[in-house]
């Protein structure tokens, strides 16, 4: 059976359409936070801290006893990490290196970080022969979000917790966060003009690392009043 074709058939010079690939337009995370304390019963102090589906629980323990043989004439501060199994990590890489951190030297460095921030906040001298534990525990993560930007997080989730857990603290911190597809920043702030830690992906400290100091503070400034006026109504709220 002889069939016509001609129908079916497109010019002889015809080309197929090609479209251009076009990346997905960059998202800024939302800079919204929303904070809770003293959800855990059974601690001395705690947060929980949601921003853009990125969820972190922090809980402060102490001061407690501590029965070591030698006599500390401060509290031992311990902080503990806890990333959850099923986090998407693929979005911590380094903007240098391009590649995803070992979760385990990750967990490290965090807990390090953490430790070197708040041994200079917490007046330790006022608990002689204690410790306190501080546990993060980061629970959920947006993908979409760079392992500074979630520091910045836990930062702030930290020192919510620390004031809800009553020790003594020179001031209330907070972390400012800066970032673009070269560079991050993040800055924790004791006070305006005192910095407790930054964290850099900087390899020149120019006046480009300047700016982005700035805006981590500028950032900072705007959370704590955040930070403040949830912490003043819950303060409101308790003695009521």
């Amino acid at each position: 059976m002889n069939i016509d074709r001609r129908r079916n058939l497109g010019p002889a010079n015809v080309k197929p359409l090609v479209f251009a690939e076009s990346a997905p337009a960059k998202q800024d995370p939302d800079t919204r936070v929303f904070l809770e304390t003293g959800l855990i019963q059974n601690c001395n102090g705690s947060s929980y801290l949601e921003n853009d589906k990125t969820i972190i629980i922090t809980s402060v323990y102490g001061p407690r006893p501590n029965f070591t043989r030698s006599f500390n004439d401060q509290a031992n501060l311990k902080i503990n990490v806890e990333l959850s199994k099923f986090l998407p990590l693929d979005n911590f890489k380094d903007n240098q290196k391009n590649i995803v951190p070992d979760k385990d030297r990750l967990v490290s460095s965090l807990e390090s970080f953490l430790l070197s921030n708040y041994q200079s906040l917490i007046l330790l001298q006022n608990y002689p022969k204690s410790s306190i534990e501080i546990f993060v525990q980061v629970v959920a993560l947006n993908p979409t979000h760079s392992l500074l930007y979630t520091l910045k997080n836990i930062l702030n989730s930290v020192s919510v917790a620390l004031v809800d857990s009553g020790l003594n603290i020179k001031a209330i911190a907070c972390s400012g966060y800066s970032g673009s597809d070269s560079h991050e920043t993040v800055v924790n702030f004791a006070a305006k003009d005192e910095i407790l830690g930054i964290w850099s992906d900087f390899q020149d400290f120019d006046s480009t690392f300047d700016q982005s100091i700035d805006a981590c503070e500028n950032d900072s400034a705007q959370l704590r009043k955040e930070i403040n006026g949830y912490l003043l109504k819950k303060a409101t709220k308790n003695a009521s």
